[in-house]
């Protein structure tokens, strides 16, 4: 239910009997992709345990109206990517060290494994039925060593000069810290039912990047540490606040067995995902930033490229009402790191060229993977903790290894490794043979993300619950013909019990499962496919 619907349903009064559910479910704007139950009307019988929502706009506070914006939500958690990408691509983030001396290199990759790490750890933590912020301690711990890491990483790097303890450390503490930043951000998001729309997503995280990039390249030297610690400040201060000022629950994940596939998705993607973010950074990494036009500042290129990319085309598919926009751009990806690795194997004028195009994919992978798994977190295929883990370990374990292969190829060029052309060349063809598979992902993905569930579908859905949730049999009787569109009285009549006992058994079956009204109730047997 939108934040809209919620207002309008709190607003109508609550005596049932003169202004029911149903009247008020009548206008409500149709759906584009309306499941089978999307129509099914409340029971009048059942509404008096529906949630309180706020009755006005005026009255909503900050935090409210940030959950309400569908680009503002996605704000503080683009603020935390892009902090990632200015701390690491813009040459000045360091005080008094370039961008690409061996403590920073060795502290980026430290950090991209103790990221990959944190949320590992988390996801095993929390598993389905637990949640990070549900631990106080670490909700407030994790933005503060956040923060504090980050300046220390910055400007007491250059202290000690060739010493690589103090950058480890605090890239090694900075990526714990951002691990579980990312996861509990995550865990908000998917708590205010936000649908990570791929046209709201893109453009949120594209836009947010490209003009924090653009800010530090005009900014002075000595303000270019400072701004990226502020970065990862105020995506921490807001998390903080949305935190504390929500008061949305958790929605119950979907039965296990209805997972299979999703998962099945998912790890393919996440593999596929791996390796193209391998191939992209160890063919940026590969590349002499000598013969680069802009020196070391060329690493900047690839995130505006594809930050002003994002924001674009997510402009454009708004208009065409395109809503598949992340999904579409996967198997590209593959193309691009193809074409990319062609350019590269072709001579050093197109050196630049090879560059840009892996980093930009790298750039833009980890958001597209985002968006994918934020839709089957939000649909209820997955705990937040569980898929968001495998998209940053995806992406950011893929980058350290690529460009780890790099800096091994680079201290050790002869004698030990194939040399840099024939590994180019078993990198393409990787990826080329991993692009079958990519882009029959993306059928299944759409499948996954849009198809409304059809009525052969809702037998086997509710027995699944009935299995995952322990219904008696009478309970899944009735929840079955509450699936096919039966009112308590009409499902009173076909079992020749009251309508009293039939209100009895539905609300046990809230219990059981973990909701809270009968409009939940069928958002959960359509699995919740169509936005």
């Amino acid at each position: 239910m939108s934040a809209k619907e919620s207002q309008r349903e709190s607003a109508e009064p609550k005596k049932v009997a003169s202004k029911p559910e149903n009247a008020v479910a009548k206008t409500k704007k149709p759906r584009k992709h309306p499941g089978f139950l999307e129509t099914l009307p409340d029971d009048p019988a059942i509404l008096e345990n529906a949630e309180s929502c706020p009755a006005t706009p005026e009255g909503l506070t900050f935090g409210e109206r940030v959950q309400m914006g569908p680009l503002l939500k996605y704000m503080g958690f683009s603020l935390l990517l892009t902090y990632h990408f200015v701390l690491w691509f813009i040459p000045d983030s360091f005080l008094n060290v370039e961008l690409l001396n061996d403590q920073v290199t060795y502290g980026w990759l430290v950090n991209l494994a103790a990221t990959s790490l944190a949320v590992g750890i988390c996801a095993l933590i929390v598993r389905r039925k637990k949640h990070l912020s549900d631990i106080g301690a670490l909700a407030y711990g994790a933005p503060i060593l956040l923060v504090l890491s980050t300046l220390g990483l910055q400007f007491l790097t250059g202290l000690i000069a060739d010493s690589l303890i103090v950058p480890i450390a605090f890239s090694a503490l900075a990526g714990l810290a951002e691990g579980c930043m990312i996861i509990l951000w995550a865990e908000y998001l998917t708590r205010i039912k936000a649908h990570f729309s791929s046209i709201n997503t893109a453009f949120t995280f594209g836009a947010t990047m490209l003009a924090c990039l653009t800010i530090c390249l005009l900014l002075p030297e000595w303000l270019v540490p400072v701004f990226a610690s502020l970065l990862a400040g105020v995506s921490c201060a807001i998390l903080i606040y949305v935190q504390s000022n929500t008061k949305e629950q958790f929605s119950q994940l979907l039965p296990k067995k209805a997972t299979v596939v999703a998962s099945k998705n998912l790890i393919i993607v996440c593999l596929i995902a791996f390796a193209t973010s391998a191939a992209c950074y160890f063919l940026s990494a590969i590349i002499p930033w000598e013969d680069l036009p802009f020196k070391d500042a060329t690493f900047v290129v690839g995130p505006l490229i594809a930050g002003a990319f994002l924001a674009v085309v997510a402009t454009a598919c708004y208009y065409l009402r395109n809503k598949n926009l992340a999904f579409q751009f996967l198997p590209w990806f593959l193309v691009g790191t193809i074409a990319a690795y062609a350019l590269f194997l072709y001579g050093p004028q197109m050196y630049m060229a090879a560059f840009s195009i892996a980093l930009t994919i790298s750039s833009m992978l980890e958001i597209s993977l985002i968006v994918y798994v934020g839709i089957l977190v939000w649909r209820g295929y997955f705990a937040p903790a569980t898929a968001f883990a495998g998209c940053v370990i995806a992406i950011r374990l893929g980058t350290c290894a690529g460009n780890s292969l790099a800096v091994f190829y680079e201290h050790f060029p002869t004698g030990i490794m194939p040399p840099i052309p024939e590994t180019s060349l078993a990198f393409l063809v990787l990826i080329a043979i991993l692009l079958v598979p990519m882009s029959k992902r993306e059928f299944a993905i759409l499948a996954l993300t849009s198809t409304p569930t059809t009525p052969s579908d809702l037998s086997l859905t509710c027995q699944m619950i009935v299995e995952e949730f322990g219904l008696s049999d009478r309970e899944g009787e009735i929840l079955i013909l509450i699936a096919k569109g039966n009112t308590a009285n009409n499902v009173a009549s076909k079992l020749v019990i009251s309508p009293h006992t039939v209100n009895t058994h539905i609300r046990h079956i809230y219990e059981k499962i973990g909701i809270h009204k009968r409009s939940e109730l069928i958002e959960y047997i359509n699995m919740r496919k169509g936005e």
